[in-house]
């Protein structure tokens, strides 16, 4: 099973200019817990926002939501995958990464959907038992500690 056939198509996404509340509105509204943030004009792929970057920037430091931009917390070099890859190798790499989601880009970096665990439980990607094991393998704190300490 490839890709394009669980991902879901067109996701919400930001700028790097996007105020860190004007995100967040973003990620309610949508109910989503990650932004692509692409370049406006031509919605290449730069990075992406979680909801725990917001709240850690917004909440954890000094800075005010508001004028606060996305640029500040995004991931600027995150894991991607195409339409064309198996799932079988997208589920290896959330399990090694530790992430739940995945931006599905094309050739020229272009966002195209975003893929994410529930997409494969809701699709039948993968055995419940398997999908269990792999939540357990990204939600492992020992794992994480060890995955920032290299």
């Amino acid at each position: 099973m490839q890709v394009k056939e669980v991902m879901k198509e067109d996701p919400v996404c930001c700028s790097r200019t996007t105020s860190v509340r004007n995100a967040a509105r973003a990620l309610r509204e949508f109910d989503v817990g990650i932004l692509p943030v692409v370049d406006e004009a031509t919605r290449k792929l730069i990075g992406v926002v979680t909801d725990r970057d917001l709240c850690l920037v917004a909440l954890g430091g000094d800075h005010d939501p508001t004028l606060t931009t996305v640029e500040d917390c995004m991931a600027a070099d995150p894991v991607t995958c195409t339409p064309d890859t198996d799932v079988r190798e997208v589920v290896a790499t959330m399990a090694e990464r530790q992430i739940r989601r995945i931006p599905v880009i094309d050739p020229d970096n272009t966002i195209r959907g975003m893929i994410g665990i529930y997409d494969l439980i809701r699709h039948n990607a993968f055995a419940p038992a398997a999908i269990c094991r792999l939540l357990d393998r990204i939600m492992s704190p020992t794992r994480r500690a060890r995955a920032q300490a290299a």
